[in-house]
């Protein structure tokens, strides 16, 4: 009987020390004082702390692994901040404050070093674009005519700008990269930002490649819906969905086309443009309340955030949805969505009449009303 209590003791302390995994930082940094504050940062976490004789010794648990982590470094009025993808592991950081501009590599790390890796491949081309983008910005305060700068910098038509030109490179050699690498997570990471702008038939190449024990994870999920579900054109039918209202009950796009239009906008918290927005639409949707539902559906994953948009940004007015998946949901893949705010309006059949991608201008109900017949 003892024995039997000792092993049960035993497995209960084993079971709680695999529990505690975490991640945990050590190493050394060079030009960052002691009382200078330090802040580690993944997926709404954070931990501060502060060196000791310059060196580093920090632990913070991180929830959906392996993800990105920021570490910031509060230098006077600056923030220095760098980024590593990294999950419950111990590694170690030596460097400087002088790379806190990305040359920092957390060591031990596999997930960490394609990072680092790929981050070498693409650096000469980001550092270039920045020069260009300080550029652009420089214009626009100086005056000069915007769609002229634009033009030279940011077009997407022959001859392409050079902001363009250089991202469309980094895009390349980041294809190359996933593809490369699909059966990593690292890889999988980036495939979340990159496959909405894939053809069908690359899709299907890259779902090929992939391991099958990995098609439950979320970015794999998602490339799936992109293959099964092709981007909606004028006069197809609304892809259905189930979402959670502010009640936290499950409802489905379907319950709302009761014989109106349905505007199905697509919006977060943290975007400048969906604050501006978000109080014109629902005055928009109250004018035409006779003809027009109205839905915005919350593209951020942080529930407290959700809330403060209906309150802050709708006036507690209107419909609101969201899932808890964030930028993996598949309804943002279902629907295309990488920016915010969106707009697609279905007519009563529930068929597409347009996407506004975009914040719209001040005619935006006018063109609600010659839409809606």
């Amino acid at each position: 009987m003892k024995y039997k209590i000792f092993y049960m003791l035993l497995m209960l302390c084993s079971m709680g020390v695999l529990g505690q995994e975490k991640l945990h930082i050590i190493g050394k940094l060079e030009g960052i004082s002691d009382e200078v504050k330090m802040k580690l940062s993944s997926g709404g976490k954070e931990q501060e702390f502060r060196l000791k004789n310059g060196e580093v010794d920090v632990s913070m648990v991180l929830e959906d692994v392996p993800n990105y982590v920021r570490l910031d470094a509060y230098v006077g009025k600056e923030t220095k901040s760098t980024f590593f993808f990294l999950g419950n592991e111990s590694v170690t950081i030596n460097g400087s404050i002088n790379d806190f501009s990305g040359n920092l590599r957390a060591m031990n790390s596999v997930n960490d070093s394609l990072r680092y890796e790929n981050m070498l491949v693409n650096k000469h081309l980001v550092e270039e674009r920045s020069v260009y983008i300080k550029e652009y910005y420089r214009l626009l305060e100086e005056g000069k005519a915007k769609d002229s700068v634009a033009k030279v910098y940011l077009s997407d038509e022959e001859p392409l700008g050079e902001i363009k030109k250089l991202s469309n490179l980094i895009n390349k050699q980041d294809n190359a990269f996933i593809k490369k690498n699909i059966n990593t997570a690292y890889a999988r990471y980036l495939l979340q930002y990159q496959a909405i702008d894939y053809s069908s038939d690359y899709l299907n190449e890259l779902y090929a490649l992939i391991d099958p024990k990995y098609y439950d994870t979320k970015e794999v999920q998602m490339l799936k819906i992109y293959i099964d579900h092709k981007l909606l054109e004028i006069g197809d039918k609304y892809y259905d969905f189930y979402a959670e209202d502010l009640q936290t009950k499950q409802v489905k796009l379907s319950d709302y086309f009761r014989g109106k239009y349905v505007l199905l906008d697509f919006s977060t918290y943290h975007c400048g443009y969906c604050e501006k927005a978000a109080p014109k639409t629902t005055q928009i949707a109250d004018n035409l309340k006779d003809k027009l539902v109205h839905i915005t559906y919350y593209a951020g994953h942080d529930q407290k955030d959700k809330f403060k948009y209906y309150s802050e940004f709708k006036g507690n007015k209107g419909i609101l949805l969201g899932n808890k998946e964030g930028r993996l949901s598949p309804v943002l893949a279902m629907y295309r969505n990488n920016s915010t705010p969106d707009y697609w309006l279905f007519d009563q059949d529930g068929k597409l009449v347009r996407r506004f991608e975009g914040m719209q201008g001040e005619d935006f109900e006018e063109q609600l009303r010659a839409l809606m017949k």
